[in-house]
């Protein structure tokens, strides 16, 4: 009955396919001019591997099915909408990017001298790797029972073979292989790292049973058995060392000038990204920010590109070393990196090109069957029905963002706030904290809402954050914070940075549109099905006579399972 569902996903995922031989190069098909050879059937095959498809007829007219979708997707002119366009410009940005990362890693050569020395001074040749044996079973009265018997000196893995309920170590006596600390977690990864050699544990719980463990040895990991990852982290780090150097070249050659007038007096005025109106009358448009050899960065649009992220990401308008780096980023992402990624041509590269049609294909598709299949299920009536039934759910909530240190006594955050109230910089005087040391941990800058359960979860800072004004100082308060999934009590000073008020979302914002065509999905799956595999048969019936099959040529396809 799925089957088309099948097609759905099939004619996403194969809008790719590739490949080059002399057998593999004969046409098996012909769709309105667009060829399907051998090697497509065969690659489609290998990623569409299914009880469905055990006929090359069958996976062949996937790809047929996915071409007429193409086709007709790009009679209708769907790949020149806006929306696909400037989703094409940022694939195209992404591919590049990735192309030219691929670029920079060719020449870099990792040595076993550099390994082995990268092993020793991470202490990584003292790692250890545990081997355990477990008996799992449904009750604790059971464990028990097994545990007397182990103690009398029975088999531990004729126990595990006949009792436990896991049935790929059962057969194995118990055997769980070995565990490398770090790399292990739950209940039985922190039961067996508190254990020695020879030792067996006492009952104990986890979610799926209660068990019984047996450490059986313990050995070193080896250089060996660490070699692969130890050079993917030292080549991930000769990577950002060699992209870091790239970019700090173009800077440079750039001749990077920064505006102390104009950053004066974005720092004088004190706007945020939320309200520009104070440099309005300053036309802050023509005002240069930084300047390079190619170009400028103008003060609008410093603000304007500040404003599209998220409150997470976004520089600190008031801090000149902030403010000064995002200007030099948006000067390398719109200027500098395009222009020597084009002079070194990789825009021009065929994986660049091939992997832009093919996006392009894939947009068209989901379009066309929007148009005809989602338009039609999820309607009108049935989209305005389940948002009148479903408004509350589309209501956000008041949302406040702060910067917070976190301390573990009431008496330290006073400390703290006297001294930030002094003029001290939070997450410096944070860095500065005994106890964590890692000012990651005593320091974060985070939003969250005005729910009961966020005033459950945060304590009396969502309160007390309520009723400071944006920019003030708040605190000392009770914070509730999550570390390794545990809840820790803490103190907070906090500074309010943005506040942003209750918003009922309309049914005229797409994301509103996409969270119920989820929700109705389930109950909509039958009638997508038929919908879908109408249109197919409109577009077979419709290209009839552009559809042309080699039989000959098909018989040329091979797939796995017939090789075997």
């Amino acid at each position: 009955m799925f089957r088309g569902l099948l097609v759905v996903a099939g004619c996403v995922m194969l809008l790719s396919v590739g490949g080059c031989a002399k057998r593999e190069d004969r046409v098996v098909a012909e769709v309105a001019g667009e060829k399907i050879r051998v090697r497509d059937v065969e690659a489609a095959f290998s990623k569409l591997s299914s009880a469905e498809l055990k006929e090359a007829m069958q996976t062949l007219q996937i790809l047929i099915d996915r071409d007429l979708l193409i086709v007709e997707a790009r009679s209708r002119g769907l790949g020149e909408s806006q929306e696909i366009q400037e989703a094409l410009k940022q694939a195209e940005v992404e591919k590049i990017r990735q192309v030219h990362r691929k670029r920079l890693a060719k020449g870099i050569v990792v040595s076993e001298e550099e390994m082995r020395g990268y092993f020793e001074e991470n202490g990584l040749d003292a790692k250890t790797e545990v081997r355990a044996s477990h008996i799992e079973v449904r009750t604790l009265e059971a464990a028990e029972e097994i545990l007397k018997e182990l103690e009398k000196g029975a088999d531990f893995a004729a126990l595990a073979r006949e009792h436990s309920i896991d049935q790929v170590s059962a057969k194995k006596g118990g055997d769980l292989g070995y565990w490398q600390r770090g790399r292990m977690v739950g209940a039985s990864a922190r039961k067996i790292f508190s254990m020695k050699v020879g030792e067996t544990s006492e009952p104990f719980q986890s979610k799926q049973g209660y068990h019984i463990i047996r450490i059986m040895d313990d050995r070193p990991v080896g250089f060996e058995a660490q070699k692969s990852k130890i050079e993917e982290r030292i080549r991930r780090r000769k990577l950002k060392e060699k992209s870091r150097t790239y970019v700090e070249d173009l800077k440079e050659k750039a001749g990077f000038q920064v505006n102390e007038e104009v950053l004066a007096l974005l720092l004088d005025a004190e706007i945020t990204s939320n309200d520009s109106s104070s440099l309005a009358d300053a036309q802050i448009d023509s005002l240069a920010l930084l300047t390079f050899d190619e170009g400028a960065i103008t003060l609008g649009q410093t603000i304007r590109l500040v404003d599209r992220l998220s409150p997470k990401r976004r520089p600190a308008l008031g801090d000149s070393a902030q403010v000064v780096q995002f200007a030099e980023q948006i000067a390398l992402n719109t200027v500098l990196l395009p222009g020597a990624f084009r002079e070194d041509g990789l825009y021009e590269t065929e994986e660049v090109r091939s992997h832009l049609a093919a996006k392009k294909n894939e947009r068209m598709v989901e379009e066309l069957r929007r148009i005809e299949v989602d338009a039609v299920v999820f309607g009108k009536d049935a989209t305005e029905k389940y948002y009148q039934e479903y408004v509350a759910d589309f209501l956000e909530p008041k949302k406040i963002r702060v910067e917070a240190l976190w301390t573990h006594t009431r008496t330290e955050a006073r400390k703290a706030f006297r001294k930030i109230r002094a003029g001290a910089d939070m997450e410096q005087l944070a860095g500065t904290l005994s106890s964590p040391s890692d000012r990651w941990e005593n320091y974060d800058d985070y939003q969250f809402q005005c729910t009961d359960r966020d005033r459950e979860w945060y304590g009396e800072i969502v309160g007390e954050a309520e009723k400071t004004k944006v920019g003030q100082l708040g605190g000392p308060v009770r914070v509730a914070t999550a570390r390794q999934g545990q809840p820790v009590i803490r103190y907070a000073v906090f500074r309010v940075l943005e506040k942003f008020p209750e918003r009922q979302h309309t049914l005229e914002e797409p994301s509103v549109h996409r969270v119920i065509r989820k929700k109705l999905w389930g109950t909509k799956r039958i009638e997508i099905e038929q919908r879908f595999q109408t249109l197919l048969l409109e577009l077979r019936e419709r290209y009839a006579d552009q559809i042309h099959v080699n039989e000959k040529n098909l018989k040329l396809v091979s797939f796995p399972e017939e090789e075997g």
